[in-house]
């Protein structure tokens, strides 16, 4: 059963290995939380604060994370298969070893992100702020739109 958490302040907490599969946390702070393992798959994450929070190992498939703030995040192996990340801030973040096969990156910052092992087919990254051959030199597999 989903829940609304919209515009709570979650900054700080643990929430590793929590389902939160269909929840709103849209205008939520959760920077510098912890959320390893966390379910967030269809969540609706459009601009959350995530800045410095760690991810690692989420599963946020088919969640829009448009115009969240994921700087100096850990976003290392999520899989974000089917995710809109439209206009996010995803600086200084590392996706190492993440999943961002078919998703949409559109207008979004990756300056400074680490991309090691990704898998980036079929990502759509038109008008983002990125370095295109640190990201081909680093992903395991890149098919990039735009």
């Amino acid at each position: 059963m989903s829940q609304d958490y919209t515009g709570e302040d979650l900054s700080d907490e643990d929430h590793s290995n929590e389902d939160f599969r269909g929840c709103d946390f849209s205008d939520a702070d959760l920077s510098d939380a912890v959320l390893q393992g966390a379910t967030l798959a269809e969540a609706d994450l459009s601009s959350v604060d995530m800045s410095g929070a760690d991810l690692a190992g989420a599963d946020v498939t088919g969640a829009d994370l448009s115009s969240a703030d994921l700087s100096d995040a850990d976003l290392s192996n999520v899989d974000f298969s089917g995710a809109s990340i439209d206009s996010a801030d995803l600086s200084g973040s590392s996706l190492d070893g993440a999943t961002l096969s078919g998703v949409d990156i559109q207008r979004s910052d990756l300056s400074g992100a680490t991309f090691d092992g990704a898998e980036l087919d079929g990502v759509d990254i038109q008008s983002s702020d990125y370095d295109r051959e640190a990201v081909e030199e680093q992903a395991a597999t890149v098919d990039l739109e735009g």
